[in-house]
């Protein structure tokens, strides 16, 4: 009997270790399918980084398009300062020389009109003097 207990041992350790063994694969299919689940997850993360990342692309070409515009309105509006700049500025500058010239000349005219005045106003009392003493 010997032999029989051998084996009944050995059938029992055999035994045991394929409890073990089915627990283990029982883990083993619990991990795998919380795998799947989380590899579902991420594939859908991944799907919908796509779809945002496709949205960017299409911002970011947006963008470009916008910025040429804006570059191109720049270049006119600096174009336009230039323009005006070199034609107008000048004209401007002739102009402003012309009206400071021209108040000089108006405070001289006045200088002038006051002494003329000042000179009128002696002869007029002059004037009425000598009458004054004809008539008297």
């Amino acid at each position: 009997m010997k032999n029989e207990e051998k084996i009944l041992t050995i059938l029992e350790q055999v035994q045991a270790n394929v409890s073990d063994l089915q627990a283990n694969v029982s883990d083993l299919q619990a991990n795998v399918s919380d795998l799947k689940a989380d590899v579902s997850d991420l594939k859908a993360d991944v799907s919908d980084l796509k779809a945002d990342v496709s949205d960017l692309k299409a911002d970011v070409s947006d963008l470009k398009i916008r910025m040429t515009k804006v570059e191109e309105s720049n270049q006119a509006i600096r174009n336009s300062q230039l323009r005006f700049e070199n034609e107008e500025l000048p004209r401007i500058a002739a102009a402003l020389e012309g009206v400071t010239g021209s108040n000089e000349k108006i405070r001289e005219q006045n200088k002038r009109v006051a002494i003329l005045e000042n000179k009128t106003e002696k002869h007029d009392i002059r004037i009425s003097a000598l009458e004054y003493r004809r008539n008297a």
